[in-house]
Formats: structure tokens, C-alpha cells, sequence
């Protein structure tokens, strides 16, 4: 039996980053050569432009989405308000992932206004999260939902404010 078009059922049914060594590990009835070789080709696959989904690493682990150009067409279709995120939600989330960990002066201080419905909307929504305090304030970090999310390894596959700025 191959192993391919199992790996591609765990990677579409699953919630959360599945990692190589899970996947070598659970899948051990097979070879490992064509476990990994198995997990290659399907990453490459999902790479060709014909494709609406990819397979990406994220968090350590491979996840089935779909590709960020097709966003756009993807909510159009989802039903219900809450899952796009506000422009204040967006200056919040954005000012917390460059310059964390962050108060909320220092946010309120960069934005100009008052962050706490932003704030209290991205926690709601597990983006952000309270890491501890600093001059009395809370400190806020993103977590690993905001990676997941957005599709980053880490925080430092976030582009440099520099290329942002030539956009």
C-alpha cells in the first residue's frame, strides 16, 4: 500500500499542525524512505498554481489550506460576521507582533486612541495573549493560533517593516 493518499487524508482531516516525525512515527508499518518521500511529492504537489490548497509547514507541522490568493472568494462564501478582523483589531495585532512583547500604553501611545475593545476582541479570539507585566501594565505577545494563523514558522518569518514599506 502507499502511504501518500494517507498522509494526504491526516493532513486534510486534521485541526492542527501535523509534524514529520508524527506522521514517521504513526505511519511506521511503512517504509520510512517512502513515508518521507511520500510527504515531499504531496508538498509539491500542492505547490503547482493549479492547486486552490496547499500544504505548508507551520508551528513544526504540515497543514492543509487554502491559498491566500482565494481568501477573498473563500469568505464570500462564510456565513456569519466575526471571522475578519477590524481595521483597530488590525493595528493592534500588527503592533503587537512587530514590537512584542508590548503594553497597552504603548499601543494606546502608537495608535493614538484608546486599544482596549481591540485588545479584549484579540484575546477573545486567542491572537494575542497577557505575558506578564511591566511598570504595573499587562505585556502582550501573539501565540501560537496568531503563527498558525497567518501561516508562520515563527515570529521571524514575519517580512521586515522595510519591505512592507516599499510596498
Amino acid at each position: 500500500m502507499d502511504p501518500k493518499p494517507i498522509i494526504e487524508a491526516i493532513l486534510f482531516s486534521s485541526t492542527r499542525p501535523i509534524g514529520r516525525s508524527e506522521i514517521l512515527q504513526r505511519l511506521r508499518s511503512f517504509e520510512k524512505e517512502k513515508v518521507e518521500a511520500a510527504l515531499d511529492e504531496i508538498v509539491g504537489e500542492y505547490k503547482r498554481p493549479e492547486r486552490g490548497v496547499e500544504v505548508v509547514e507551520v508551528l513544526g507541522g504540515y497543514v492543509m489550506r487554502t491559498k491566500p490568493e482565494y481568501g477573498l472568494y473563500i469568505r464570500s462564501f462564510k456565513k456569519g460576521k466575526g471571522s475578519s478582523l477590524s481595521r483597530s483589531m488590525v493595528e493592534v495585532l500588527a503592533i503587537v507582533a512587530y514590537r512584542q512583547p508590548v503594553t497597552k500604553g504603548e499601543i494606546d501611545e502608537l495608535r493614538g486612541v484608546d486599544s482596549k475593545r481591540p485588545i479584549r476582541e484579540l484575546l477573545r479570539r486567542n491572537l494575542i495573549e497577557m505575558a506578564g507585566r511591566r511598570d504595573g501594565q499587562m505585556v502582550f505577545t501573539t501565540t501560537e493560533r496568531f503563527l498558525f494563523t497567518y501561516g508562520l514558522k515563527d515570529i521571524k518569518d514575519l517580512p521586515a517593516i522595510k519591505e512592507l514599506d516599499s510596498l
